[in-house]
């Protein structure tokens, strides 16, 4: 009987006992801010020190880009190296990278500054919904998570994680946990005006700022005991500090958060912590200083240290244990999902893989390669689970399915004295012709040098390595002939030009081609001292040219190389009147360190038989061909040039966000000669050096030189265009 009263007294005891307090769920909210989100890595860096657990995250914008990345396992430290030296600016670049550009586009720079910013189709005239697409962030996101995909439910990461985007339609905040996951990040920091918005989940989304810029309502809804809030926003300039674009646009972005945030703080309480880095120096747009605005995270994090260990001090188990992650992708299967545009097969040819495991890298590489023919909005990818194959899912996005594009340049070339060259090029360019993406164009140019031409590429395989390329062009061009650098007259000549060629491509680096050309050329002396009649010259052409192109810069190259090799043959059997060979070589060379560069370039140009027509004659003169001469000043039957050009980026303006303007200082040494029937009494080399200043414009490179000849020739150049070619 006493055993049963004792064990009755033990559970009651045990029923009245007081309950045993559960731990605190504790939320991190992240905001967005931009650059200035540089603060979240300081903070999360802080509460791991401390041992502070976190339950799950949520995050805005820049918030969500480092939360995202954190709650999949990505070491914090990891972040914060890769994001302090990210060439933040080629990824916020309208440009896709020169090294990613198929062969056919590189020669694009050559001529068009703007590039397919506005087309038409479907009856109407269309702009970009942004500056860019936001395919190079695509890229970054998903090189961290391809690893770990598929990641179906954002909530099964090692940190639950949730994004916070806006739907541009009704304005209202939009909640993105799960699908693919690179693509949430992108779209919640898709900064309306400069990053497209994203079509993703029936919503047309933008930057979560807009709605819910520190999205604490969201975290609420989550139920947690503690929300530890980092708000890294810009608050509003003062009047005084609006001075240019750059400021206006960023008080914009401001105006359009501030509201919400005010809105998002009144639902914290007295167990929340609120941490508030003080970042006054860094703007939301200021990437190169990165690094500079993790330091303020963890001061601001520090300044709440008691309340902070308090919260550790309440979980035992502390911050949780990270997976070991696998840096390395297995890819047993591609898919193409929604194929547009192009062949099916022309797909496989581009993402094809030798090994099944492979880094995510090497997927972004091949995706690069893809993107770079130009013809893509942007293209996604993922790693899914196909019929027990880890699948490669690719899906490339258009918005017009056959647009006509609209390029144009400005050009300018002076000596301020005879050389005053100003024009404009512009052009209509439909790439989507047919399936193997033939492309037909019309090209025209007004001002000095007037012309018209037009042409149609067709690759003639489905790896699009083969292609034919039939060209037909009129220009009127105004020349100037010298003797001894003395001008004695100037010239009009009227080319007209017919030729195809027929060549392959080495991917997308360089190409082979034969061709054939028939020009017939009108000339007449306007002026000076009679040096020939009025000449109108027939000529047919075969030839062979091999070029190559591997400069990451055709303005102000840093590394890479090109060049090209031609023979030409000019016979009456090819159409012409006229027989003789030529045989040239060119090549720059680019090499660089910090902020300097040097681009070594090389010319030879040799006539192997005969005598060349006028118009097939070689000069030399102008920007970096001896700087100290007019444009073609020299001119003969061969001729040679070999260069140094030196630049230093003195440094970067900042007009508007993420588009610096690059700004050089630099010199250049050169040496060229002409020979065989020149314009000089002393077939010489002429040496010649210059010092310049320029900048990479939103026009366009600008180039100020100042050159002068070993033989005291002098000459000023203001240039409008590629100088490098």
């Amino acid at each position: 009987m006493k055993k049963w009263i004792l064990l009755l007294s033990v559970l009651t005891n045990i029923a009245t006992a007081a309950p045993v307090e559960r731990p605190p769920k504790i939320g991190l909210v992240l905001s967005g801010g931009g650059a200035r989100g540089a603060a979240h890595i300081g903070v999360i860096e802080t509460l791991e020190e401390m041992n502070v657990p976190i339950d799950f995250i949520v995050g805005t914008s820049m918030g969500a880009v480092i939360g995202g990345l954190y709650a999949s396992g990505v070491p914090i430290e990891q972040i914060k190296r890769d994001f302090s030296t990210l060439k933040w600016d080629e990824i916020f670049s309208y440009n896709i990278r020169r090294s990613d550009l198929s062969f056919r586009r590189k020669l694009d720079t050559d001529i068009f500054l703007l590039k397919n910013f506005i087309s038409y189709s479907d009856g109407a005239i269309h702009i970009p919904e942004g500056i860019i697409t936001g395919q190079s962030l695509y890229e970054v996101f998903n090189n961290y998570l391809l690893p770990i995909q598929p990641i179906n439910d954002f909530n099964q990461l090692s940190i639950p994680f949730k994004a916070v985007a806006t739907d541009i339609v009704t304005g209202k905040a939009v909640v993105l946990e799960n699908g693919d996951m690179a693509l949430a990040l992108l779209a919640s920091m898709a900064v309306p005006g400069i990053i497209s918005p994203i079509d993703q989940c029936q919503y047309l989304l933008v930057d979560g700022g807009v709605s819910a810029n520190v999205p604490v309502e969201i975290a609420k809804s989550m139920n947690p005991d503690v929300l530890i809030v980092v708000d890294v926003s810009t608050p509003l300039w003062k009047k005084s500090e609006i001075i240019d674009l750059a400021g206006v646009l960023d008080q914009l972005s401001n105006i359009l958060t501030y509201r919400n945030i005010e809105k998002s703080k009144a639902l914290l309480t007295s167990k929340d912590i609120l941490i508030e880095p003080a970042l006054k120096d860094i703007d939301t747009t200021d990437f190169k200083n990165f690094e500079q605005g993790v330091m303020p995270g963890r001061i601001a994090a520090e300044n709440q240290a008691s309340r902070l260990r308090h919260l550790a001090s309440l979980r035992r188990e502390g911050v949780k244990m990270m997976p070991e992650r696998n840096d390395l992708v297995t890819v047993d299967a591609v898919a193409i999902k929604n194929i547009v545009v192009m062949e099916p097969q022309t797909y496989f040819d581009y993402i094809y893989f030798d090994e099944t495991i492979v880094t995510p890298e090497e997927v972004s590489k091949k995706i690069d390669t893809l993107y770079g023919l130009s013809i893509f909005d942007r293209i996604h990818y993922t790693i899914q689970d196909i019929r027990n194959e880890r699948t490669l899912v690719v899906e490339p996005i258009v918005d017009q399915e056959s647009p006509i594009y609209f390029q144009a340049s400005l050009l300018l070339d002076t000596d301020f004295h005879l050389t005053n060259t100003f024009g404009i090029v512009f052009a209509a360019t439909n790439p989507r012709a047919n399936s193997y993406l033939g492309e037909w164009r019309i090209i025209g140019q007004i001002g000095q040098g007037e012309g018209l031409a037009a042409e149609f590429y067709q690759p003639l395989s489905k790896d699009l390595a083969w292609f034919v390329n039939p060209r037909i062009s009129i220009q009127r061009t105004p020349t100037y002939f010298y003797y001894d650098f003395d001008l004695i007259a100037d010239l009009v000549s009227t080319i007209d030009k017919f030729g195809i060629l027929l060549g392959r491509n080495f991917g997308h680096w360089g190409r082979l081609s034969g061709y054939w050309q028939f020009e017939y050329d009108d000339i007449k002396q306007e002026t000076g001292f009679p040096i020939i009649q009025n000449q109108y010259v027939r000529n047919g052409e075969v030839g062979l040219l091999f070029e190559w192109d591997t400069l990451d810069n055709v303005f102000f190259p840093r590394h890479g190389l090109r060049g090209r090799i031609l023979l030409a043959d000019f016979d009456p059997a090819y159409g012409g009147d006229n027989s003789f060979s030529q045989f040239s070589i060119r090549n720059l060379a680019a090499v660089s360190t910090g902020k300097h560069a040097l681009a070594l370039g090389t010319t030879y140009n040799r006539t192997i038989h005969n005598v060349p027509t006028f118009p097939e004659k070689y000069t030399l003169g102008g920007l970096f061909e001896l700087t100290g001469l007019s444009a073609n000043e020299l001119l003969g039957d061969q001729s040679a040039l070999v260069s140094a050009i030196y630049f230093y980026q003195y440094k970067q303006i900042d007009l508007i966000p993420n588009r610096p303007v690059s700004v050089y200082l630099g010199g250049s040494l050169e040496a060229g000669k002409v020979w065989d029937n020149v314009n000089l009494s002393n077939e010489r080399w002429v040496g010649s050096g210059s010092i310049f200043a320029a900048a990479d414009t939103l026009l366009g490179p600008l180039y100020l030189a100042f050159g002068m000849t070993d033989n005291g020739h002098r000459a000023a150049h203001l240039a409008l265009r590629p100088a490098f070619r």
